[in-house]
């Protein structure tokens, strides 16, 4: 399996009306991604909110334009949620391309292991590309950073969950937003995330960063950040890279 952890791979406008646009090619994403690209792709998409079914259904539309636009062939792609939500490692394979969406980390993690997830990709053979609040689920301990107002004053929120395991990496995604954005009267980053940074370490990465995973090897692209101990460094710029 090859693994692209993103903050957000862009591919669609975020003025309305939403409009699919090329994958982001910051950083090298899609010349990374065309070396693995089977021709004329099978892709599974992989709901985070599994009863939001419009969502899903418009955001899978979206990615079945903007696949073709960044010159990547595509076959098909299929929409996982609670209308079709039986998996397995012969399922997933017959996927070449698997997208495990962004949203709320809760919600999405309930359902990754209600549809036990972690256990049908111990085989996979293709690509997998996660976004955001996917990123975020990948790791074995997940930081679910409290992200809606009342989670970060609520005594039975839970901040870290069990998830995939196929990183042990913690990411925090989209910094260059999440860094200006307040919730229940504290700063997401510099109050929220930096208390609970003690004992940990969390990279923060800007949207048009990633994070790709090939044979062991974990190599981190563009503009990122650690956040440990309640500070926070710098450790790439764009167009640059590291092994981490």
């Amino acid at each position: 399996m090859i693994i692209f952890l993103t903050s957000s791979p862009g591919g669609h406008t975020w003025e309305q009306p939403v409009k699919p646009v090329p994958l982001d090619e910051s950083n090298g994403f899609i010349d990374n991604l065309r070396k693995f690209w089977k021709k004329d792709a099978r892709v599974l998409f992989i709901a985070s909110d599994p009863d939001n079914y419009d969502n899903n259904d418009f955001m899978a539309d979206i990615f079945s334009r903007n696949i073709p636009m960044s010159g990547l062939g595509l076959s098909g792609i299929d929409v996982c949620d609670n209308r079709k939500a039986d998996i397995d490692k012969d399922t997933l394979n017959r996927y070449d391309f698997i997208i495990l969406s962004g949203g709320h980390v809760p919600t999405e993690n309930a359902f990754i292991k209600k549809i036990g997830l972690k256990q049908a990709l111990e085989d996979y053979r293709g690509i997998l590309m996660t976004i955001s609040a996917g990123t975020m689920n990948c790791a074995g301990e997940v930081y679910a950073m409290p992200e809606l107002e009342g989670e970060s004053v609520d005594v039975n929120y839970k901040r870290y969950l069990e998830g995939l395991s196929l990183t042990d990496i913690q990411v925090i995604p989209h910094y260059q937003y999440l860094k200006e954005r307040s919730i229940d009267g504290s700063r997401m980053i510099d109050d929220i995330a930096a208390g609970d940074s003690f004992g940990k370490k969390y990279y923060m990465l800007n949207d048009g960063s990633y994070i790709m995973i090939k044979d062991g090897v974990t190599t981190l692209y563009g503009e990122a950040y650690t956040l440990s101990d309640g500070v926070i460094t710098k450790i790439c710029d764009n167009d640059s890279s590291i092994i981490i």
